[in-house]
């Protein structure tokens, strides 16, 4: 990639150049340094205004406005997804419509601006429903699940997850089955029907442990859920196996951002990955070591909402 960076330098300004720094943009999210990807995406949007190219313009902003998110900046991702929404309705780009739609609502969640969100992702339905979009049906779907599931509505939540569940089936698709599953364990948890929630977090956590939760989006949430029906199990061992190996697993992704104060952010702000920080301490606490410890972040964490 830093070669493919330094080749950039002698690509002159177009939708050649916009194209190459959109892909670099999506490397650097999936490597999980999300300061490079959004630097990287900035710099694609600009280049994409440019070259007056609005669909790639939409595609850098959409995934500009993702990797905020995943930063647990939010404001900046609605302002960002809701311009790629702008430009995906000017170009008629329905798919572009769709994934927007999607991506805004979990945003939405997370600013607590919940019917307005819920309204994003039933418009992403529509939209991707119609170009027959399997994949991104069952993204819709889950955000969806979640929306409902996080507002109480746990009979319309669970019934949304199946919905996702069936659709991922027919796509093949493991990690975000598991992920499936891993929702309708919290709903079943929650609805006090324990023998399906540890059935299913059962499956969950077996593909935790044979694939480390390859193509899970929300992986710090799956493991929550698993711990959360393993602690109404009484299985406290493995209940503590799963916060211990979700904490890796998140400590590692944030020592792929550098920025310190981003990584901080990614850490706290994200509300799944706060709460699991808030478990892995109590852990400590309870087996005598000090809580403060010695912090694998080299970061300051606190816990305020």
């Amino acid at each position: 990639m830093r070669r493919a960076l330094e080749l950039l330098e002698h690509v002159p300004s177009g939708p050649v150049r916009a194209q190459i720094l959109t892909f670099t943009q999506a490397f650097y999210t999936e490597a999980g340094d999300l300061v490079q990807a959004i630097n990287q995406g900035l710099l694609a949007v600009q280049e994409a205004q440019l070259a007056v190219d609005r669909t790639q313009e939409m595609i850098a902003a959409s995934n500009l406005g993702m990797a905020y998110s995943m930063l647990g900046l939010y404001p900046q991702a609605r302002d960002t997804l809701e311009e790629s929404l702008r430009l995906a309705t000017a170009v008629g780009y329905r798919r572009g419509r769709g994934y927007g739609l999607q991506n805004l609502a979990v945003v939405l969640l997370h600013l607590g601006e919940f019917e307005v969100a819920e309204r994003s992702a039933r418009d992403s339905l529509t939209e991707l429903d119609g170009i027959g979009d399997i994949y991104g049906l069952s993204g819709s779907q889950m955000y969806l699940g979640l929306i409902l599931e996080r507002t109480g509505r746990l009979v319309e939540a669970r019934a949304t997850y199946v919905e996702a569940h069936t659709l991922v089936e027919q796509a093949e698709l493991p990690g975000y089955l598991a992920e499936a599953d891993a929702a309708l364990a919290r709903c079943d948890l929650a609805l006090g029907r324990l023998e399906d929630a540890g059935r299913r977090a059962a499956e969950v956590w077996r593909y935790l442990q044979e694939s480390q939760g390859a193509s899970i989006e929300a992986l710090t949430l799956v493991y929550l859920s698993c711990a959360d029906v393993f602690a109404a199990q009484g299985d406290h061992h493995t209940e503590r196996l799963a916060l211990e190996t979700g904490h890796d697993e998140l400590i590692g992704r944030s020592q792929s951002i550098g920025d310190p104060q981003w990584r901080e952010r990614f850490l706290n702000h994200v509300p799944e990955h706060r709460e699991l920080l808030r478990r892995w301490q109590a852990l400590q606490v309870e087996s005598g070591a000090e809580a403060a410890g010695p912090d694998p972040t080299g970061i300051d964490i606190s816990f305020d909402a």
